[in-house]
């Protein structure tokens, strides 16, 4: 007979008669995308000069998402007139083709001899504007000169981190295709992260600049195609419900359309595969949160917990990716458009590696168990982030405002002072509540074995025998620990055990803290992924370690006390049932 753990193991086995065919991809593509990353310190500085240099040499930004100029560098640029989203139509008399070899405006920038550029443009309204350039490096040192970092320094920081970030998704996805033997879910994940890993900056730049660009947009498709079945499948290999099979086919026709509307002559448009890509991703989602609302506390759960966090950090870090992008379009404030580069250089690589931590942890079974205690901090960090963020802005602009209808000028620094002063006094109260509402939705068995234990002893002390005591204090314990046995110990020997873990590490000294006597010990075995309990379960039961010791004190006493006054009673009921003596006996009794 096969036990479930074994259908689900052998559900998820990658091995069969693909096992082949997938080493057979997967290995040229790793040597492919691990060459192209590790390229990444020669390429992406020649990809920054091919690219982006020639623009900011004579006062201009690029928004390669639009294809559009962003805030001029410098005063001299912004007094030519050089705007924010407008189109270039001329480079010195030549047109751009962006689908003609040599012919992109970078290209055409780049290939401008001497010192001088007549650049005509378009902008959103249509007006046709003509601007007289000079090349120099004086314009980045305009653009950065109310900057707290300079233009190189950002460079010295981005590059590093793009790199990185691609150096970590290969590792996750060799951590995956180690166990693709015997788990399709990593198979389908390892193939997604390491296509993923060859659309990062690294690898793009490599590609770009051998002459081949489409390969990262196909690698970012066919790997966005790979994740979504992946979670489809997630945790076990089978999908969910079994009718949602269907939708493997439908995400693999869909990136097929997406590639070809991208470099085919398709009518749709690439927002609409984008579009259709979104739907996609949420509705993997769902159905893996339906998933996870079916299953009974388990180690499925708690996988899918994990992989549900990673993917809620990755897609908060993706929304952050896209508004800072957003921002720094029409950021005109040198030290407001540096910060945000700034930003954009650490959340970017953060989004997908956030997400791969998540599967990683889900599939590998790392600390499973500490999903609840991650998740709760994450989310009150975020929390009182979100609030302080709020206070200081609404603050400032009530003073602000202030200021202006009263003075009819503006408040110069007190606004931002006062704001920020608000903000440090409601630090603490706003910490105090955010943290309690994070422990009350993600900590629930360590609160109830905090609050409502001490409480639970502390009646049943008096009415209960000590066997119910220790019976309700073991299922409760075991319940907020997450442990899958527990048992107490009184003078060395275990008169109580809920579980059948056959090891109990953990000992908490079960000590009456006024009067330091200890009565006993609390034994916990591992969680069920074989881990310890963590640092707030720790915590926890050390907390209630005091009122357990007592009212098992107090029962005992209490039991010993009833046991001595039952065995008085029985003396004297003996005593009045047994028959009077007479002559000898009874003057023998009476001495």
């Amino acid at each position: 007979m096969v036990s479930g753990g074994q259908e689900a193991e052998e559900a998820g086995s990658g091995s069969g008669r693909f096992e082949p065919l997938f080493r057979l991809i997967w290995w040229p593509l790793f040597l492919l995308v691990t060459a192209a990353t590790l390229a990444g310190p020669y390429s992406i500085p020649r990809d920054y000069d091919a690219q982006w240099r020639p623009f900011s040499e004579f006062g201009l930004r690029w928004n390669s998402d639009t294809e559009t100029l962003g805030q001029p560098l410098g005063d001299e640029s912004r007094a030519a007139g050089v705007e924010a989203g407008r189109t270039v139509l001329a480079v010195n008399g030549r047109r751009p083709d962006a689908d003609a070899p040599g012919q992109s405006p970078s290209e055409l920038i780049a290939g401008v001899s001497g010192d001088r550029l007549t650049l005509v443009t378009s902008g959103p309204d249509g007006d046709i504007r003509t601007h007289q350039l000079r090349r120099g490096p004086h314009h980045l040192e305009q653009a950065y000169a109310g900057s707290p970092i300079s233009a190189s320094t950002l460079l010295w920081i981005e590059n590093p981190l793009e790199f990185l970030a691609g150096l970590l998704g290969i590792a996750a996805a060799v951590l995956l295709y180690r166990r693709h033997g015997r788990d399709r879910v990593a198979a389908v994940l390892s193939l997604a992260f390491l296509l993923l890993s060859g659309e990062g900056n690294a690898a793009d730049a490599t590609f770009q600049l051998v002459g081949a660009p489409a390969i990262p947009f196909t690698f970012k498709t066919i790997g966005y195609a790979a994740l979504f079945i992946g979670i489809l499948m997630f945790p076990n290999g089978q999908f969910w419900p079994r009718r949602a099979v269907w939708l493997a086919p439908v995400i693999a026709a869909w990136a097929a359309l997406a590639i070809a509307v991208k470099f085919g002559d398709l009518p749709a448009s690439e927002g609409q595969m984008n579009l259709a890509g979104g739907v996609l991703a949420l509705l993997s989602v769902a159905l893996l949160a339906g998933r996870y609302r079916r299953l009974p506390p388990s180690i499925e759960r708690q996988q899918i917990r994990w992989a549900t966090f990673g993917f809620v950090v990755g897609a908060a870090l993706a929304a952050t990716t896209a508004i800072a992008e957003q921002a720094m379009a029409g950021a005109d404030d040198p030290a407001t458009y540096a910060w945000l580069r700034l930003l954009l250089a650490i959340v970017l690589p953060a989004a997908p590696l956030a997400l791969a931590a998540g599967l990683l942890i889900s599939l590998l079974r790392f600390r499973l168990y500490d999903a609840d205690v991650v998740i709760s901090r994450s989310a009150a960090a975020a929390a009182l982030t979100l609030a302080l963020a709020a206070v200081y802005a609404a603050a400032s602009q009530t003073i602000e405002t202030l200021f202006q209808s009263s003075f009819g000028r503006e408040g110069g620094l007190w606004p931002g002072a006062v704001g920020a002063a608000l903000a440090v006094l409601l630090v603490v109260p706003l910490s105090t509540r955010i943290q309690a509402w994070a422990e009350r939705r993600f900590q629930k068995g360590v609160l109830e074995l905090r609050r409502d234990l001490p409480d639970c002893v502390g009646d049943l002390r008096e009415t209960a025998g000590l066997d119910e005591l220790l019976r309700e204090i073991l299922a409760r314990v075991r319940t907020g620990a997450q442990a899958t046995a527990a048992a107490v110990e009184i003078d060395g020997r275990i008169i109580a055990r809920d579980g059948g873990a056959a090891s109990l590490p953990l000992r908490v000294p079960l000590r009456i803290g006024h009067r330091g006597e200890e009565v006993g010990g609390l034994l916990l075995g591992p969680r069920p992924d074989g881990t310890s309990p963590g640092k707030d379960e720790r915590q926890a039961l050390e907390e209630v370690a005091d009122p357990i010791a007592r009212a098992i004190h107090i029962v005992r006493r209490r039991e010993e006390r009833e046991r001595a006054l039952e065995a008085r009673l029985a003396e004297l009921e003996r005593l009045v049932r047994s028959p009077p003596r007479n002559g000898p006996e009874a003057a023998a009794a009476a001495e």
